[in-house]
């Protein structure tokens, strides 16, 4: 079992990653079309948006966990 705080690291993380594996795909998709330059294109976009997007994830996750938590009732 993991603990709470590596918890929230792995969801971060995978959650980056879902999103930037879809989306680096369909705006490859849009922008180079399905031709022998897709793979390496869409490989290079996952890459930079998995930079991108981890440390972001990292910091955002807690705040808007945070944010939520204060707009919703107890039980």
């Amino acid at each position: 079992m993991l603990s709470r705080s590596a918890a929230a690291i792995v969801f971060s993380v995978m959650v980056s990653f879902a999103m930037s594996l879809s989306m680096s795909f369909v705006l490859t998709a849009m922008n180079v079309g399905f031709t022998q330059a897709f793979l390496q294109a869409w490989l290079e976009s996952l890459i930079i948006s998995l930079i991108v997007s981890i440390p972001i994830s990292l910091l955002v996750v807690p705040l808007i966990q945070r944010v939520v938590q204060g707009w919703t009732k107890p039980s």
